[in-house]
């Protein structure tokens, strides 16, 4: 098989684009460094995405599923970025007691409905990021500065997808 994405089982962002523009204006886009929720509830450490379904921590590597794969697919956890778990952890120490697991209520409430997915580019084997007059060398790229590139920016620079991201990870919780 393969290189794919894998889509953040509560937000729908990539945890990996690819940007073909300046170093200056690339850094926005490349924020997404994966957490992986154990099917424990744990979280392991920030890590990267190696491009084939792994998320890769220190030494170790986890097989993950997200927002659209099956669960019947061999895992070890559901990925997410780490922006994504700051935004929750928060919510999870007000909201979970102690038998709460965090894999089961993302895995019962994530993407399955699609809802706030970035759904012109779902299925997309890679994601990406260019500029308008570059746009012809890709396949369905994101055009930066685009109101569509606003989805894939960090959040910590973009309250838009803070917002965006906030009320995606208010649902997965609260719901």
């Amino acid at each position: 098989m393969g290189i794919f994405t894998v889509y953040c089982s509560v937000t729908g962002i990539p945890l990996e684009v690819v940007c073909d523009l300046p170093e200056e204006e690339a850094k926005f886009y490349q924020w997404c460094r994966p957490v992986v929720v154990l099917k424990d509830g744990s979280v392991t450490e920030p890590g990267h995405y190696d491009s084939y379904g792994r998320v890769i921590v220190d030494d170790k590597t986890y097989k993950v599923i997200g927002y659209d794969m099956e669960e019947e697919i061999e895992h070890d956890g559901i990925a997410i970025t780490q922006k994504t778990y700051e935004i929750m952890k928060p919510m999870i120490e007000v909201e979970f007691s102690e038998k709460d697991n965090l894999y089961q209520k993302i895995l019962k409430n994530r993407y399955t409905n699609r809802i706030g997915m970035i759904s012109d580019y779902i299925e997309c084997q890679q994601i990406i990021i260019t500029t308008e007059d570059k746009k012809d060398k890709y396949l369905k790229p994101v055009i930066h500065g685009s109101r569509d590139s606003l989805d894939f920016r960090d959040p910590g620079t973009c309250p838009e997808n803070f917002c965006r991201m906030d009320d995606l990870c208010s649902f997965i919780i609260f719901e």
